[in-house]
């Protein structure tokens, strides 16, 4: 018993000392071949192997390995063990040669947080003739690969991070060049010829290049912008026009054009693209050391090169600027004036609940409502949408709006019809615009004594009339307004409204906003909220329309003006 328990003891701190021991290295090797050392030592076992799980593929590869013949390191087996956490080779349904080879007939899977990190292989005992373990050989050796986990987790992932930070000062030290590089380009607009002179610096003294020479396609005239150039005929030109990667002057399909580039000392040609366009091919020399370009050498060439096409590009983006800043003055001078347009408030009337918002997208829309009270028991309500967009759609929009109030003092005064004054309308925004100009119109007379709403629509998105469970569409009307000077007569609607009626105005940057994938949020969508959304007010109902749009766009900007009129009947 005493015996028994001194032994306990003894591999207790067998175990102390081995987790201090692979705990103070980093080395993988070094750990793996303690484990081994350890368990073969303890065991009397001559032959045992390491293999670790690819957390890149299915596979384990060898790590180490001691007393076999057939295997090396690297070597790989599919991850194909039984389920239990320790095996032998009987318990295979097919086992990899090299275990049948080498008599490979014990396993123990090593985990770490319940992860497979890999498998440690074990021959027989050479002192035990059943060629067996004991249960205590098993603990023991559970015990220490338990322990030994996470020294080869963290041996592991410090092997990464080692590598990475190796590629990473790599990488550093060719974006200071770039960065340095970038500097000189782009201090001052530089001359194409003060450009290839610095490239012909970078290309020298990073790659031991003897010479260079860039043929230039980004104006009308193809040219060379070096020093060193060679004569080309057209058929030569048309194929260097058409190359799309690099080029080894011996994959050259010209046999006079791989002469010439021969007797320049060429070896590669590399083509760069601006916007999918090829701009330049540099042609260069082998390098003096006589050596190849490696991947690691063309893509930091890549880069140096892209960065000077950049640099000859940039007097054009410059200029591309200024155009851009008078176009984005434009469309503050529109939107200030399209806001202008709308109201600030809505007029009340009693026994209705009113909301319209306007939500306007970057680009200047079109979009136009208004909501103007006629006498005591009157209002009109119109929605529109001004073809184009910008300062041409902002001045349209204004023109509609002064129509429409000027023919509404007329029909205020004198009661004029709606259809006559929608004709008079269409004909002067004929008369005043461009062809190829138009308005998606809608506008009704609501009358609060009455109860009722006579309407046009001019080719606008059908408002929705929701009474109880129908629904209708607000469709009579005729074409666009603009499109044709003399065209059918305009028809006019009129709906009753009861009780809690809804009558819902949009335009088509509210039914056609799209999501990540271009599905229109759809007219059926605004229909959904409306009837879900029946029993709230007309702010109500537009804000929760204007979440839904916003849930089902995002990821995605806003390009048209989203705009919406609520009119609710509350008794």
């Amino acid at each position: 018993m005493e015996t028994s328990h001194s032994e306990k003891l003894v591999e207790l701190d067998s175990l102390i000392e081995f987790s201090r021991l692979v705990n103070s290295s980093y080395d993988l090797r070094f750990i793996l071949g303690n484990i081994l050392f350890t368990i073969m030592g303890k065991m009397m076992i001559t032959k045992g192997l390491i293999f670790l799980k690819n957390e890149k593929a299915d596979v384990l590869r060898l790590e180490i390995a001691k007393g076999i013949k057939d295997g090396s390191d690297g070597d790989t087996i599919p991850n194909r063990f039984p389920v239990d956490a320790n095996f032998t080779l009987s318990d295979f349904d097919n086992a990899p040669d090299i275990f049948i080879k080498n008599k490979i007939n014990f396993f123990f899977k090593i985990y770490f947080d319940r992860r497979l990190l890999g498998v440690l292989c074990l021959g027989d005992k050479f002192v035990n003739s059943d060629n067996s373990l004991s249960k205590r050989d098993v603990i023991f050796i559970e015990s220490l690969l338990s322990i030994s986990a996470s020294a080869i987790e963290n041996s592991i992932r410090f092997n990464e991070i080692t590598n990475l930070n190796s590629n990473l000062s790599t990488k550093i030290r060719q974006l200071n060049s770039l960065f340095e590089l970038s500097k000189e380009y782009n201090s001052v607009l530089l001359e194409s010829s003060k450009i290839v002179r610095l490239l012909g610096y970078t290309l020298r003294g990073s790659f031991a290049v003897k010479d260079f020479f860039i043929l230039n396609f980004s104006s009308d005239k193809i040219e060379f912008l070096s020093e060193s150039k060679i004569d080309l005929t057209d058929d030569e030109i048309r194929f260097l026009s058409e190359i799309k990667h690099n080029y080894k002057t011996d994959e050259v399909k010209l046999e006079k054009l791989q002469e010439k580039l021969s007797s320049k000392e060429i070896i590669l040609l590399v083509p760069i693209f601006n916007h999918g366009k090829l701009s330049n091919i540099v042609f260069l020399s082998e390098k003096l050391n006589k050596l190849d370009f490696t991947n690691e050498d063309l893509n930091f060439l890549e880069s140096v090169l892209n960065l000077s096409a950049i640099s000859i590009d940039n007097s054009v983006l410059v200029k591309q600027y200024l155009e851009k800043q008078k176009i984005e003055k434009e469309l503050n001078i529109a939107r200030e004036i399209q806001l202008g347009l709308l109201p600030d408030v809505l007029p009340e009337m009693s026994g209705y609940d009113l909301h319209a918002l306007n939500i306007p997208a970057r680009f200047v829309g079109g979009d136009y409502y208004d909501v103007i009270k006629l006498n005591e028991s009157e209002c009109a309500f119109i929605i529109a949408d001004v073809s184009g967009k910008g300062m041409p759609a902002s001045l349209l929009m204004a023109n509609i709006q002064s129509a429409v109030h000027s023919f509404l003092s007329i029909y205020s005064d004198s009661n004029l019809e709606l259809t006559e004054v929608t004709a008079k309308l269409n004909s002067i925004i004929y008369d005043n615009t461009a062809s190829d100009k138009f308005i998606t119109f809608f506008w009704g007379i609501l009358n609060k004594e009455k109860h009722t709403f006579k309407y046009i629509n001019a080719g606008h998105n059908p408002p929705f009339h929701i009474s109880g469970e129908n629904i209708s569409e607000l469709k009579e009307g005729g074409l666009m307004i603009g499109v044709m000077k003399d065209m059918i007569p305009y028809e006019s609607g009129e709906i009753n409204i009861g009780v809690n009626d809804i009558i819902v105005l949009f335009t088509d940057g509210v039914s056609e906003a799209k999501n990540v994938n271009d599905d229109e949020f759809s007219e059926e969508s605004i229909l959904n909220v409306i009837k879900e959304n029946k029993n709230s007010g007309s702010k109500e109902i537009t804000d929760k329309l204007i979440e839904e749009i916003n849930n089902f766009s995002r990821g995605t900007a806003q390009f048209d003006d989203i705009t919406t009129i609520v009119i609710k009947r509350t008794d």
